[in-house]
């Protein structure tokens, strides 16, 4: 069995990880060293906007539709 990572960052664009985009103003070298060496993900989708929606729903793996943030 393969050990996992998975790496969650609150507002972080993509085009911020050059490994993404490598025009990007950041230098991102662990994390590009990571996708080079694993999975990365190209297409994602969240179940919300905002980390109080998204985090919950990530983590408990349930869709709660109606949430919104206070």
């Amino acid at each position: 069995m393969k050990d996992i990572i998975l790496v969650t960052a609150d507002a972080l664009r993509a085009d911020h990880i050059s490994y993404f985009d490598s025009d990007s103003p950041a230098s991102t070298p662990t994390l590009n060293r990571l996708a080079e060496d694993g999975n990365a993900f190209h297409s994602t989708m969240a179940n919300g906007t905002h980390t109080i929606v998204s985090a919950p729903a990530l983590l408990t793996g349930e869709y709660r539709p109606g949430i919104t943030p206070s």
